[in-house]
C-alpha cells in the first residue's frame, strides 16, 4: 500500500508548503494540498476531502494539517477511525521536507509517528542554536 501526504490548510498555507518544498527539492511529487479559502464554506472544503478519500481508499494518507480543531482539521475527522489514515497537527516546512524524503522507505505506522518529532525538531530558538554551538 503506498503512503500518501496530504496538506490541509487554512488559506494558501498547504499550495506556499509544496511549492517551497518542490523549491528546494525540485518535485516531491507525493504531496497533495486542500485548501480552505476566504471564498469557500466548509462544505465545499468536505466535498474536496470526500472526494480525495474516495480516490485514495486503499491507500495510506498522512494528513498534516495547520490547527487542531479548525475547519481543515474538521473536515478529515469522518476518515480517522480508519486504520490507513492518520493525523498530524502543526505542519511546517521541515516535516514536509523529511516526511517526503522518508515516504517510500518508511512504513506508515513508523513514518506517521515520525511527523510529530520532525515538526518539534523544526522549531529552534536563538537559544537553542548558542547552546548547541557551546556543546
Amino acid at each position: 500500500m503506498s503512503n500518501n501526504l496530504l496538506v490541509v490548510t487554512h488559506g494558501t498555507l498547504s499550495k506556499a508548503l509544496k511549492e517551497t518544498a518542490q523549491m528546494i527539492f525540485g518535485d516531491p511529487g507525493c504531496i497533495d494540498t486542500l485548501s480552505l479559502c476566504q471564498d469557500m464554506g466548509i462544505d465545499d472544503l468536505r466535498e474536496k476531502v470526500n472526494a480525495y478519500f474516495e480516490e485514495h481508499a486503499d491507500e495510506n494518507v498522512l494528513v498534516l494539517v495547520d490547527i487542531i480543531s479548525g475547519s481543515p482539521f474538521n473536515s478529515i475527522i469522518p476518515y480517522l477511525k480508519k486504520d490507513n489514515v492518520f493525523v498530524t497537527t502543526g505542519v511546517n516546512l521541515p516535516m514536509i521536507l523529511e516526511l517526503t524524503l522518508k515516504k517510500d522507505s518508511t512504513e506508515f505506522d513508523e513514518w506517521c509517528a515520525m511527523a510529530k518529532e520532525i515538526g518539534i525538531q523544526g522549531i529552534v530558538t536563538k537559544n537553542d542554536i548558542f547552546k548547541k554551538m557551546e556543546d
